[in-house]
């Protein structure tokens, strides 16, 4: 099973350590960067995004995470999000 993977794109990573830094930091004020990242087109850079939101600000995460589970367009998002969201729920 792999551990990690890197996108052939330098931004795609960039943008991916970004959200897995911000996320560490806990930084607040970088939510609007990582609401805008949970757009983005690749899939992987938008679980980055969540993942990092879910740290910070984890009423967001859910609301955005519900979102994933049901609507994103790549499967493998959608179940991650679905699992992410069962967890959130049995913490909080």
């Amino acid at each position: 099973q792999p551990l990690q993977a890197i996108s052939s794109s330098q931004v795609d990573s960039v943008l991916v350590l970004m959200a897995r830094v911000i996320g560490a930091m806990e930084a607040a004020q970088a939510l609007p960067a990582l609401e805008m990242l949970s757009g983005h087109s690749r899939h992987f850079v938008r679980w980055a995004s969540l993942r990092a939101m879910a740290r910070i600000h984890p009423e967001m995460a859910l609301e955005k995470l519900t979102l994933v589970a049901a609507d994103d367009p790549h499967v493998e998002l959608r179940q991650s999000a679905a699992k992410a969201l069962e967890k959130l729920r049995r913490q909080g």
